[in-house]
């Protein structure tokens, strides 16, 4: 229930959240000093639920909403490389967010320092969620992962959530493939 608490209050926030392009990265993972992405899956695949973020393989670990921002970005920088850039919004509808976007297309959402949300908006075989459902996979193919809750007077397109607190967007009839997939608070806009 606190998960669909969270999507909901993260749907109001959607529209007016999207980040402002302001790089507050340190010079080093600018510039990938001392940061090379692993070869192959070595380092573990992300695994993302309604409540965390984990990674799996030998070094796997779970990073659970509340985790700092320090320990997160370390350990996706583990596994996905780099990050593309930080960014922060001041005027999220959640209030002052900030953002670490990852290859694979991972953005990661922190407020005060710690971690309250994911979107997750390509597709590369190394990010999906822990039963398995990845951008752009089916509407049927989700539709036998997680039982969803379509959003029928949603502005924002195709909305769906889940009892387990994954949410996300269809394409729309026509393609039908799921265009991203989010959890708690996401400051996005589509």
């Amino acid at each position: 229930m606190i998960g669909r608490f969270v999507c909901v209050v993260a749907g109001l926030a959607l529209v007016a959240c999207s980040p402002e392009v302001s790089d507050l990265s340190s010079d080093a993972s600018k510039s990938g000093e001392g940061l090379a992405k692993p070869a192959g899956n070595e380092a573990g695949q992300i695994r993302l639920s309604g409540e965390s973020i984990s990674v799996t393989g030998p070094a796997g670990t779970t990073l659970a909403f509340g985790s700092p921002r320090e320990a997160v970005d370390a350990e996706l920088t583990r596994v996905l490389g780099p990050t593309e850039g930080r960014s922060s919004n001041d005027e999220c509808g959640a209030g002052p967010m900030e953002f670490s976007n990852f290859p694979g297309g991972l953005s990661v959402n922190f407020q005060d320092g710690k971690l309250v949300g994911w979107l997750v908006d390509a597709a590369d075989g190394m990010i999906e969620t822990d039963k398995g459902l990845a951008v752009n996979v089916a509407k049927g193919a989700a539709e036998g992962n997680y039982n969803l809750t379509m959003v029928t007077d949603s502005t924002l397109g195709d909305e769906f959530y889940t009892e387990e607190g994954v949410g996300g967007f269809f394409e729309g009839e026509a393609r039908g493939g799921l265009k991203n997939l989010h959890s708690g608070i996401s400051g996005f806009s589509v």
